[in-house]
């Protein structure tokens, strides 16, 4: 295969066909990258048949996301018969029915025929062509559509597994772990050509959107999950800044895809992706070296599937050569992103567990301890309540002075005592006794020694009826 690039895409298939234009071609060597360009690229191979009978080989260019191929077949005299195509037209429209790009090539014994392919797209160009005779390709295609079925129902499974955490557990991590993983299932369903076959055929212009769009909103919804898993706001305000740059960028990126500009989306796009893991590497460094333990699963998830993300950035700005490996890089390396992610997503939850747990325990203690001294307050505080109470008791029903019950006590106590008489029938004797010549005491000695008297006859009172 021989490529000539048309930057300024003016010529036609006379013209690229012209025996003046053989010596433009160059080899492809390196399986056909040709990267991000605005040119258009010419290909041209020369097929011979040295079998024994006319067969129908299918042509698979193994790259779903190119915009337009125009496939010229030799026909006739010096003339070619044309073929589209690409996502720029409908699904339907093409020769065979499958994700890749197929074109039907008939060749009868001893026949050689040149073929022109012209390829344009506002994205990457690759020229991953393959010849298939047609059981070759039926067992290609019943591989393939296995491996891809197992791989988008494993995501299924993820983002059932996450949904029933978030209804179980109640945590918003399950939430956007959910929604990463189902718009990472959606770029790869688009990514593998899919999408355009089984959910969008009729809508070349979305598929043609796709790509940019899905890949913006899987680089933010990763950095917002990213962000809460490892609590990055908690270790590095830098790397929090820069998380949120990032999720702008990628949001620039939908925009420019949403209003038509997709071939500088898809480069913005491509961008922020290929910068989105060195990111959360260096913040999940930084955020295991603080404490967070389910940084270690994510450095791991994203320490191996970053290897595969560069690989397919490198594949797609046509560094790398198109193989199994570049070409589902990112498929591969998701399988095990994904999956060790759950399990950080699962540490931290756990971790979060503990954490509340312990402050349950923390908090009951402190209830428990608060109540304690609450009761042993409330003991204190009633004890000296009842203290003051018999104090005031005492104050209301007891002369100051002699502490012998005052005019008003003695009535009450009488009121009760010969109730208590007349109810048993009982006698009752009640004694006065008057103190004669106090006054001389006090006028001689003074109040203070009066004091003194009364309440010695007080005490010598209280004291014999004690002994009564």
């Amino acid at each position: 295969m021989q490529v000539l690039l048309d930057p300024e895409r003016q010529l036609d298939i006379g013209t690229a066909s012209a025996a003046t234009q053989h010596s433009h071609y160059q080899d492809v060597s390196n399986g056909g990258k040709i990267g991000f360009t605005d040119a258009a690229v010419w290909a041209r191979f020369t097929l011979t048949s040295h079998l024994s009978s006319t067969q129908t080989f299918l042509l698979e260019l193994d790259y779903p996301l190119m915009d337009r191929i125009e496939l010229y077949e030799p026909y006739g005299q010096a003339s070619f018969r044309k073929r589209l195509g690409g996502d720029a037209f409908l699904f339907s429209a093409r020769d065979v029915q499958f994700r890749t790009n197929v074109f039907t090539i008939d060749l009868a014994p001893g026949e050689i025929k040149t073929f022109y392919m012209r390829l344009t797209t506002n994205g990457a160009i690759q020229l991953p062509v393959r010849l298939w005779n047609q059981i070759a390709f039926a067992e290609y295609v019943a591989q393939s559509q296995l491996w891809l079925g197992l791989y988008f129902g494993a995501i299924a499974l993820l983002v059932a597994s996450a949904i029933g955490g978030l209804l179980f557990l109640k945590s918003p991590l399950f939430f956007w772990y959910a929604l990463y993983l189902t718009f990472y299932g959606l770029l790869n369903f688009t990514l593998t050509g899919l999408g355009f076959q089984f959910v969008w055929p009729g809508f070349p212009l979305w598929q043609d959107m796709a790509p940019s769009f899905f890949v913006g909103v899987v680089v933010i919804t990763a950095m917002i999950f990213s962000s809460k898993l490892l609590d990055i706001a908690q270790y590095s305000r830098t790397f929090y800044h820069l998380f949120w740059l990032t999720a702008v960028l990628a949001a620039i990126g939908i925009f420019l895809s949403l209003t038509g500009y997709t071939g500088f989306a898809k480069r913005v796009s491509s961008f922020s992706g290929l910068v989105l893991v060195p990111i959360l590497m260096l913040a999940a460094v930084i955020a295991y070296r603080g404490g967070n333990l389910a940084a270690r699963y994510f450095l791991i998830a994203w320490g191996v599937f970053l290897v595969f993300v560069f690989i397919s950035g490198l594949y797609y700005w046509g560094v790398l050569p198109h193989n199994f490996v570049t070409a589902y890089a990112l498929q591969l390396g998701s399988v095990f992103e994904v999956t060790m992610l759950g399990v950080a997503l699962a540490e931290r939850v756990a971790l979060i567990n503990r954490e509340k747990e312990q402050a349950d325990r923390q908090a009951r203690g402190y209830l428990t301890l608060l109540n304690e001294k609450l009761e042993s307050l409330v003991k204190e505080r009633t004890s000296e309540l009842e203290a003051s109470n018999q104090r005031l008791q005492e104050l209301a029903t007891h002369d100051s002075l002699t502490l012998l019950l005052n005019h008003h006590a003695v009535l009450r106590a009488l009121e009760d005592v010969i109730n208590v008489s007349e109810r048993h029938g009982q006698s009752l004797c009640i004694a006065i006794i008057d103190v004669d010549n106090f006054k001389q005491i006090n006028d001689r000695f003074g109040h203070q020694v009066g004091d003194e008297v009364l309440v010695a006859i007080a005490n010598t009172l209280s004291n014999s009826s004690e002994n009564l």
